[in-house]
């Protein structure tokens, strides 16, 4: 990705959490399970050692970590006042490619729905391994593939023309399919990587409207709303979407390669 392509998507980024803070709790908040409670079981079992909570947007695993010592940093002022008024805290703004933290000093990264976006990931993966101690967990969770499920393909097919926009985008589309791959690359270990489906149901117009709110899409301004006669449209084409996510545990190497390649 270019530098341009960079500053495109990080100015997108922004404007998309400035005006949409939460959007991404939401949208798990209507799944039949909850996805932030998996993914922060491998940090349940951590006991004492500082958990950072990276991109962490309106903090939704604060409440699933409460026992931890935590802290969120993200860039959006809007997604930290977000987390600030459901008492989410303690929280810092910060870059993930800059992060205000001692080498070593931490026990644990979480990175929710965050490695897909951040910037430039390489850098981004060098902080995480930089800050993190020796033998200290980084967990992500990605959006998964649909993999062999042609039931869902075809309803999210159905479900985005209805719509009338394409295909969800990332930064870093790798990320996303080869998360073990990138990882790997970058000087980290996977210790274990899980695939789940979960189903978002369209039971209503306003069901519609939030996915869709949720999705990035740089070639809609994110300050445009939905249009209630489009959500409409797509709350009667499919009765539900499944939705696969993958949480990944890795850890710094011991030993980084002597030639990492860039994802």
């Amino acid at each position: 990705m270019s530098v341009g392509e960079r500053e495109d998507w990080r100015g997108y980024l922004t404007a998309f959490h400035a005006h949409r803070p939460g959007v991404t709790e939401r949208v798990f908040a209507r799944l039949e399970s909850d996805p932030y409670e998996w993914v922060t079981a491998p940090l349940r079992e951590l006991g004492s050692g500082l958990v950072v909570d990276l991109a962490c947007g309106s903090a939704p695993t604060r409440p699933w970590l409460r026992e931890c010592r935590w802290v969120g940093v993200d860039g959006s002022a809007e997604e930290l006042a977000a987390a600030a008024v459901a008492g989410r805290g303690p929280l810092v703004r910060a870059r993930a490619d800059a992060l205000p933290v001692t080498t070593g000093a931490v026990g644990a990264v979480c990175a929710v729905m965050a490695l897909p976006l951040l910037t430039p990931l390489p850098v981004v993966l060098d902080e995480i391994r930089r800050v993190l101690r020796p033998g200290g967990p980084l967990v992500a969770l990605v959006p998964a593939r649909l993999g062999l499920d042609p039931r869902g393909l075809f309803a999210w097919l159905r479900a985005l023309r209805a719509a009338g926009v394409a295909a969800p985008r990332w930064p870093n589309p790798r990320a996303r399919e080869h998360l073990g791959g990138v990882l790997g690359r970058a000087g980290f270990e996977v210790l274990d990587s899980e695939r789940r489906v979960f189903s978002f149901p369209l039971e209503s117009p306003e069901d519609a409207a939030l996915l869709l709110q949720s999705l990035y899409d740089p070639a809609r301004p994110p300050s445009r709303p939905t249009d209630p006669h489009v959500a409409a449209t797509v709350a009667e084409s499919v009765r539900a979407l499944p939705m696969p996510l993958r949480r990944v545990v890795a850890r710094p190497q011991a030993r980084v390669p002597s030639h990492v390649v860039s994802p």
